[in-house]
């Protein structure tokens, strides 16, 4: 249906989401400087709960130093 959820983990990691409306989900995480993480087809029906592991992974980390000056 287009429907969007968002929830933030707490401290320890766990997410909840409550009384949502039975059929199939696609699950997504992410955070800065990691990759973000996808599931699909996570099939929830009435007074269901179901348990999604995410494991995100380090992204690419990268800086930039920008140095100006002048040549006498």
């Amino acid at each position: 249906t287009g429907v969007i959820y968002k929830t933030t983990s707490s401290e320890t990691g766990n997410y909840t989401f409550e009384a949502l409306p039975s059929g199939s989900y696609t699950i997504s995480a992410e955070a800065d400087n990691f990759k973000k993480y996808s599931t699909s087809k996570n099939i929830l029906t009435a007074n269901d709960t179901i348990t999604v592991r995410l494991v995100l992974s380090a992204g690419n980390i990268s800086e930039v130093v920008q140095v100006e000056g002048t040549y006498e």
